[in-house]
């Protein structure tokens, strides 16, 4: 065997396999655009489902809050009635029109706060029917019982 056989001898230049390094730095940055692309649309999709899931929280949850809120007003409202009256009950004779009309108005509010607290218990139930996990259910449920 003769040494000039076995010298380098350049491998044959092209057969479509070699990529320019300008390709290949190209071939690099679309790869890069496509996870990116990939990473932001599964972002916005997960994003999606969580707005939709507040949604529905925020729909079940708002009526009845605002509906409790009612209820405690209207209950503070009662208190304050009833020690008006305890008040002018204690009083002289003096008060007496004020007092009648002190207990009109806590008669007044007294079926108001059980409409009241009827609705928001339709609220809770209604809630616990739409929960989305166990634990929400849960909560809900508790909240019923209490």
């Amino acid at each position: 065997m003769s040494n000039s056989s076995l010298a380098a001898s350049p491998a044959p230049a092209s057969q479509g396999r070699s990529l320019s390094v300008m390709q290949k730095l190209l071939s690099v940055v679309a790869l890069c655009i496509a996870f990116t692309l990939g990473v932001g649309g599964t972002a916005a999709w997960q994003l999606a489902a969580i707005g939709d899931e507040m949604e529905q929280i925020v729909s079940d949850l708002l009526p009845l809050g605002t509906g409790l809120h009612q209820v405690l007003t209207h209950q503070g409202e009662q208190t304050v009635l009833l020690e008006r009256s305890l008040r002018l009950a204690a009083a002289d004779q003096q008060h007496g029109q004020q007092f009648r009309d002190v207990v009109a108005e806590l008669q007044a509010l007294g079926p108001k706060v059980l409409r009241e607290i009827r609705e928001a218990e339709e609220l809770a139930k209604q809630t616990v029917e739409n929960a989305l996990s166990v634990a929400e259910r849960a909560q809900f449920e508790r909240v019923l019982e209490g």
